[in-house]
C-alpha cells in the first residue's frame, strides 16, 4: 500500500444543535488546521486518519428597543460560545474517479478549552451602560466528544487538495444535561497539501 501525508486547514461554521426550542443560538465562524496520512487499501480505497485542531461552537445575538413617553431605550446582548477541540477523525475513502473522492467515518474529539463570552449595552434617556465577561464552562462540558464525519473532495496530481465535510455529534456536548442533548454541527472547507507521495 501507499502512504500519503499532508497538511490542511480552512473555515468552520459550527453551531451546537438541541431538541429543546428554548435553545436559539445562531452559527459561528472558526477555523481548524492539521496534518493527515492517507493509507491507500487498493485503488479506490484508502484510509484517511487525521490529527485537526477546531474552534467550535455557537453564538446568539438579542436586542430591542422600546419607546415610553418619549424616552428611547435600546438593549442589546451577545452570547459567544467558544470550543476548542483537538479532533482525530477516521476517513473512509472511496474514489470513484481519479481525483474525486467521497467519504465517512467517526471522530474523536478532545476539548482543550470552553469559555462563554457575553456582552450587553444597555442605552436610554442619557445612560450608556455595557458589560462584557468570560467564563470558563469546560468543567460542565464533556471532556470527549464523539462525531460522525461524512464529505468529498478533489485530489490534484501536484499534491493540493480540497475538501469539505460535515461533522455531526452524536454525544451530549454538555455533561450533565437533564434535557435535550446539545450536539455539536461543523461545516468544513479546507485546502490541503500532500507533502509526501
Amino acid at each position: 500500500g501507499q502512504i500519503k501525508l499532508g497538511v490542511k486547514a480552512g473555515a468552520n461554521r459550527s453551531n451546537l444543535l438541541s431538541g429543546d426550542e428554548d435553545v436559539d443560538v445562531d452559527a459561528k465562524m472558526g477555523f481548524h488546521f492539521g496534518g493527515y496520512i492517507d493509507l491507500s487499501l487498493s485503488e479506490k480505497f484508502s484510509i484517511q486518519p487525521e490529527l485537526v485542531y477546531s474552534t467550535q461552537g455557537a453564538k446568539s445575538e438579542y436586542s430591542e428597543t422600546v419607546e415610553d413617553v418619549g424616552f428611547v431605550f435600546s438593549y442589546s446582548s451577545e452570547s459567544k460560545v467558544k470550543l476548542d477541540y483537538l479532533n482525530i477523525p477516521v476517513l473512509f475513502k472511496f474514489k470513484p474517479a481519479e481525483i474525486f473522492y467521497i467519504g465517512g467515518g467517526p471522530q474523536l474529539g478532545i476539548l482543550l478549552s470552553a469559555k462563554h463570552e457575553y456582552s450587553t449595552t444597555f442605552v436610554g434617556s442619557g445612560v450608556s451602560e455595557s458589560e462584557s465577561g468570560q467564563e470558563d464552562v469546560k468543567d460542565e462540558l464533556n471532556a470527549i466528544d464523539l462525531s460522525l464525519a461524512i464529505g468529498a473532495g478533489i485530489e490534484l496530481e501536484n499534491g493540493l487538495n480540497f475538501g469539505i465535510r460535515y461533522n455531526y455529534g452524536i454525544s451530549d456536548v454538555a455533561d450533565e444535561n437533564d434535557g435535550d442533548p446539545i450536539r455539536n454541527s461543523v461545516l468544513q472547507a479546507s485546502v490541503g497539501y500532500t507533502i509526501l507521495k
